[in-house]
């Protein structure tokens, strides 16, 4: 978690023990927008330490931010058992953001689809558009038309079937937590087989 929310989250917190209840309006709204950054990123390590950090109070007064919370958690259980999309989108969609947080609620909903997107021209070379459509909640002919003008998906109308195009390799990408994590799980079971053996 970065300094920033760190000091947010005493300031709030002293201020909801001091019983200065407005000091806490400002400071909510700035963690407020900190949550969907973290999930923008897919940084769900900070975004879930950032939600355990503040106060229940806090999380009781806002809708939005309860909101934010149930998507952190649904993204959570899409990344370790590749969970229902639907909800996530759902969720963003039926709620109700205000002006200052709705871009940011926007950029949330491309960053997912462009991640399920990256992971979907990874493990096909051909899928039907339903598929495509329903990993990324829009309608088939939408969907069909949207990646192929902006990713440069192929469609074939008679087979009703995408081609993806391949993802560009980044070989620049910095290795987050969740990797080193993965990396130690990895580590930890090869460690114990070698024990057994």
């Amino acid at each position: 978690m970065s300094a920033t929310s760190q000091q947010l989250l005493e300031q709030a917190d002293a201020a909801l023990k001091a019983g200065r209840h407005q000091e806490l309006i400002p400071l909510y709204e700035q963690l407020e927008f900190q949550a969907p950054a973290y999930l923008v990123a897919h940084d769900l390590f900070s975004a879930r330490s950032l939600v355990h950090r503040i106060p229940r109070e806090l999380k009781a007064q806002s809708i939005q931010l309860s909101t934010l919370i149930q998507v952190m958690e649904l993204m959570q259980q899409w990344e370790r058992q590749n969970g229902n999309l639907k909800d996530i989108y759902a969720l963003l969609h039926k709620s109700r953001w205000n002006s200052s947080l709705a871009p940011l609620i926007a950029l949330l909903q491309d960053s997912i689809q462009n991640r399920e997107l990256d992971l979907l021209a990874k493990a096909y070379t051909s899928l039907p558009v339903q598929l495509a459509a329903s990993r990324i909640w829009l309608e088939e002919d939408t969907a069909a038309e949207q990646l192929v003008a902006t990713r440069g998906w192929r469609y074939d109308a008679s087979t009703g079937l995408l081609y993806p195009k391949a993802p560009e390799v980044s070989h620049n990408r910095a290795i987050g937590l969740q990797e080193f994590g993965q990396l130690a799980d990895v580590v930890a079971h090869l460690e114990v087989r070698q024990d057994s053996s």
